[in-house]
Formats: structure tokens, sequence, C-alpha cells
């Protein structure tokens, strides 16, 4: 896939409008972008509407970053992160918007109580990831001296506010993790059909390999 601008981590929905994150658009507006994707490049790229990261403290950043549709193109997740002028991130929170009329979005009265549990676990959370009935939520949270991980919260129905997030253990290595020796796996997305998990493991400060797991039904 092409896409003719700085980009970062994204999909699309099955209509083919794909969103991602693109630092051209770093405004007002925000970073989240949508286009079309077509015969293998993203064409009429423009930056979604409504979705603008709040007001840092002074001397510091704030940014909207990983972006994930749903299938049928009504909800969008992404992340609005708190980032240090070196360039590190402070904290970020997972937040979830609706589709307007006119195409933009709109961030729901209630995201904060959706996602209280999960933003609650770690001071970092980042790599949204729904299942395509919204009842399965896949994120990663950076935990406090154990590193990122993949975590999965659940609800009976998407009316409701998600539950007490779990590891998902089988993606661990159980390595440990330290400053000096990287090992540790982040969150991908979830496939269409919901029947497939893929994410990322970090070997070391030089290699990763992708991976995929499918459901037990």
């Amino acid at each position: 896939m092409r896409v003719e601008y700085d980009a970062l981590r994204g999909n699309y929905d099955l209509a083919h409008n794909f969103y991602f994150v693109s630092k051209k658009f770093k405004n007002a507006r925000g970073m989240i972008t949508r286009g079309i994707f077509d015969n293998g490049s993203v064409k009429n790229i423009s930056p979604v509407r409504g979705l603008c990261a709040p007001q840092p403290p002074p001397g510091e950043m704030n940014v909207t970053f990983d972006v994930t549709i749903s299938p049928d193109g009504k909800t969008l997740y992404y992340s609005n992160a708190v980032v240090a002028t070196s360039g590190q991130p402070k904290n970020s929170q997972i937040s979830v918007a609706t589709k307007d009329t006119d195409g933009g979005f709109t961030r729901l009265s209630n995201s904060d109580e959706v996602f209280e549990k999960v933003n609650a676990l770690a001071s970092r959370v980042y790599n949204s990831a729904p299942s395509p009935d919204g009842l399965a939520f896949f994120f990663s949270p950076n935990m406090l001296f154990a590193g990122p991980a993949i975590y999965v919260a659940t609800r009976s129905s998407t009316r409701e506010p998600f539950g007490s997030p779990r590891r998902v253990e089988a993606t661990q290595d159980d390595s440990p993790f330290t400053f000096s020796l990287f090992s540790f796996s982040e969150m991908g997305g979830v496939s269409p059909d919901g029947k497939y998990l893929y994410f990322h493991r970090v070997l070391d400060k030089a290699r990763s390999q992708i991976y995929v797991l499918k459901r037990r039904d």
C-alpha cells in the first residue's frame, strides 16, 4: 500500500475509507487523516474533522494517534497523548468517537466511562484493536517495570463500559523485561471476521517479528 504522506498505523472500513495518522496535518484539527484505498494506493487524503487533541500542559505537546475504524465505518477509536519536549510520551488514554452526518467524528460523551477500566490500567495505553462486534477490546498498556503487553477487556453489550482487562497470555514469550534487554509484545489488529489477532513482538533493540493467533471456537 502506498500513501503519499508521512503515515503511521491505520486501517480501513468495508467501504475502503482508510484512516491513519499523518504528521502533515499536525495542527488544530489533530493528526487523524482519511483517504480512499483504491488499487494499491490511498487517494483523496484529507484531515478528519472534529477530533482535536486537547490543550497540553505548558511546555509540552499533545498528539492524537493510533486510530482504528470499525468495519462499518461508524465508530473510530484513537489515543490522545501528552508528549514532553524531549519527544517521550508522558501519558496516553484511549477514546472513542462516532461518525457525523457530514463525515466528521464526535467524541462520545461517555467515552471516559466506556474506557474507565482500560485507561486505569497504566499511565500509557494505546494500540486500539476492537473486535468487529465491539464486545472485545484489545490494546497495549505500558506497565511500569513490566514493559508493554497485550490486554483484552470485554463487555456483554455495546451499550455498556468495558470490564476489567486481563492479559492475553498467548502473546507473551515469558522473557523478562528490562530497559537494557527489550522483549515485549504490542497489539496490532483483529481480522474483520474476528477469528485472527495480529501483533508484533520486539525481540531486542534491533529485531521484531509479526505473529498471528487464531481464535478457539
